[in-house]
């Protein structure tokens, strides 16, 4: 697993949070994805409604067979954004030529059997297409990821589904609005009702089948991405890919950081070998036996006992004074030279460890920030850097600039990170999967009702931009700012 490729931001997320990642990668490489959909589903659907209509088929027949089969057309799917996601995006023609493989080497026939019910069938898919796990391997794997994620991808199913009824009632609805009509006043679905009145019996049964296939397979890149991104996201979970990539980058900046220290650490390594080691030659055991053996006071009292004797208890014996050896001065004082030199290696190594340990605190510690730290905060909000480091100075006036240039995105959302992180500084506590709503909701409980009033008109225009995709006007945009400041101050010394 190549994780320094990941193109995704590898980090704890929420379950709706997840979705909403696998719907951002839809919209990231619609490309790849609806091309490669649309030229395997466009040919089989025409297929089979063409076999239908010869076969003189009930229409809804047709759209339940295409229906059931979109597991198989799925598979290509999942081989795009698998390396899309590792910067390794596959083109066309690889896609092609691996597709027979994609068919019979993914567990299809399983998924069009038993598992064709399942609505977290995408979370499953990349088990069987990308891990290659079957049989009981299989099984077991599905349920450690279906475990946290299975809630989800139902959710989602069940929401795409309605969505795609929603979207075709509200395409006959619309065209039933333009059919002309004598009547004054006209209930809403009575311009649908008389539409389909008009219509003849073949044009009516086909209609909607067709409609819904089609819309039903516009969807379907989200679903497979939506479960997608749940596996990712359990994987990253269980397996710890976030922490994987953290250790990395701290082994890169360990690597800087001795590509700058590691000739003197280097140096002191070498000075603490070049102390000398001092030590007398070894001589035979067999002559030093023999010089202890014609010593005065037991020479000639070594004998060998063959037979049991009484041993008198030594501890009442009166024992004799110790001699203390005779050692060797010039050993002594090697030994004393050894000592003082490992001692004043420990101080140099202790010195080394509290220099870059008073480094780090001047780096990292303000003297204005005299708060109480409840826990670290977070660097990424709703997808916005909060780092106050990433703040300009005066950020009014840098918003105002950004205003005067055209960028309203860009200067609302200057203005929306400030006031989350000052926001933050107080005391706000963001739990993992809140919405801008929840923050908002949070935000009410520090108090102060103007802050809290413009922070959530604010909040409102951001969705509207960043959601609906609708621009704020200048002058509202140039409002928000010059109110900024009346409600928030960020300082970067105090964060």
């Amino acid at each position: 697993m190549q994780l320094e490729r990941f193109r995704l931001a590898l980090r704890p997320r929420g379950g709706w949070e997840t979705v909403d990642l696998g719907m951002s990668m839809v919209r990231q490489w619609w490309k790849p994805l609806y091309g490669v959909w649309l030229l395997g589903w466009l040919p089989f659907s025409l297929l089979v409604y063409a076999m239908a209509w010869s076969l003189e088929w009930e229409p809804i027949w047709a759209f339940l067979l295409l229906w059931w089969l979109k597991p198989m057309l799925s598979r290509p799917l999942l081989a795009v954004l698998s390396g899309a996601v590792f910067d390794q995006p596959p083109t066309l023609g690889h896609v092609l030529r691996r597709w027979p493989r994609l068919l019979w080497h993914s567990g299809l026939l399983g998924a069009l059997l038993f598992r064709r019910l399942s609505s977290a069938r995408t979370v499953f898919l990349p088990v069987w297409q990308l891990e290659g796990q079957r049989g009981r391997a299989a099984r077991q794997r599905s349920n450690l990821l279906g475990r946290t994620t299975r809630a989800h991808a139902s959710s989602m199913a069940l929401a795409l589904n309605h969505m795609a009824l929603f979207m075709a009632l509200g395409l006959f609805m619309l065209v039933a609005l333009f059919v002309p009509s004598a009547e004054a006043w006209r209930m809403p679905w009575d311009p649908l009702k008389d539409m389909l009145e008009g219509m003849s019996a073949t044009v009516g049964a086909w209609l909607f089948p067709l409609l819904m296939s089609l819309l039903d397979s516009l969807l379907e890149p989200y679903f497979v991405a939506g479960g997608f991104s749940l596996y990712l996201q359990r994987r990253t979970v269980l397996e710890g890919w976030d922490l994987e990539i953290a250790f990395r980058r701290i082994g890169q900046r360990l690597q800087q950081w001795l590509k700058h220290t590691g000739p003197t650490l280097l140096l002191l390594l070498v000075c603490s070998l070049a102390v000398p080691h001092f030590g007398h030659a070894a001589a035979e055991p067999q002559e030093e036996l023999a010089k202890v053996l014609d010593q005065a006071d037991i020479k000639g009292k070594h004998e060998a006992i063959q037979s049991w004797q009484f041993v008198p208890d030594r501890n009442n014996e009166e024992k004799e004074e110790r001699i203390e050896p005779q050692r060797d001065p010039q050993y002594q004082n090697n030994l004393n030279f050894g000592a003082e030199g490992f001692r004043t290696l420990v101080w140099v190594i202790f010195g080394v460890v509290l220099a870059f340990l008073l480094y780090y605190a001047a780096r990292h510690w303000r003297p204005g920030n005299t708060r109480k730290v409840q826990g670290q905060a977070p660097e990424v909000l709703f997808g916005l850097d909060v780092r106050p480091e990433s703040l300009p100075d005066d950020l009014p006036s840098a918003a105002r600039k950004l205003i005067e240039q055209g960028q309203i995105q860009a200067a609302l959302s200057l203005l929306y990170r400030g006031a989350l992180v000052h926001w933050l500084r107080v005391g706000l506590e963001i739990e993992p999967g809140d919405t801008e709503g929840d923050c908002i909701r949070r935000v009410r409980q520090l108090g102060s009702s103007d802050s809290h009033q413009y922070f959530a008109g604010l909040v409102a225009h951001w969705q509207q931009l960043t959601y609906a995709h609708r621009l704020t006007p200048a002058a509202e945009a140039m409002q928000l700012c010059e109110q900024w400041a009346l409600h928030f101050s960020i300082r970067r010394s105090e964060v």
